[in-house]
């Protein structure tokens, strides 16, 4: 399930407006709309990326291939672009996904498939006796 957008999609697109009319400071912007500059500069990425349907309601997360990440790591790894540049290539809407990766991929984990399935089960409570308890 997607999270739910702390702005609008039009609240969004008004704010991205701003940003290139350059009539402001992309601080000024992010005061008067209660957000930081970064959520801006991460709109525009996006934005720029996708169009519009960027601020979509999504149903659930995207989620990636483990071959797209390692793609992407091995690029970055390789001296192809910035993390910035890499993660427009293949489509991540954001930079510290793909570091987060990158980060896993130099510390020797295992890089995974999405897999929907929850790792974590309840366990059952052990019986107890009155006396116990």
């Amino acid at each position: 399930m997607g999270r739910k957008a702390k702005f609008i999609k039009e609240i969004k697109l008004k704010i991205i407006n701003e940003f290139y009319k350059r009539t402001k400071s992309v601080m000024l912007i992010a005061n008067d709309y209660g957000c930081n500059a970064r959520q801006i500069y991460n709109w525009v990425k996006s934005y720029e990326l996708i169009g519009e349907s960027a601020f979509d309601d999504k149903p659930k997360n995207k989620s990636y291939s483990k071959e797209l990440k390692l793609a992407a790591i091995k690029d970055y790894l390789g001296g192809k672009g910035s993390v910035e540049d890499i993660a427009k290539s293949y489509g991540i809407y954001n930079n510290s996904t793909l570091l987060s990766w990158i980060m896993k991929y130099n510390s020797h984990k295992e890089i995974k498939d999405y897999d929907p399935k929850g790792d974590v089960y309840m366990t059952k409570a052990r019986k107890t006796t009155f006396e116990e308890r």
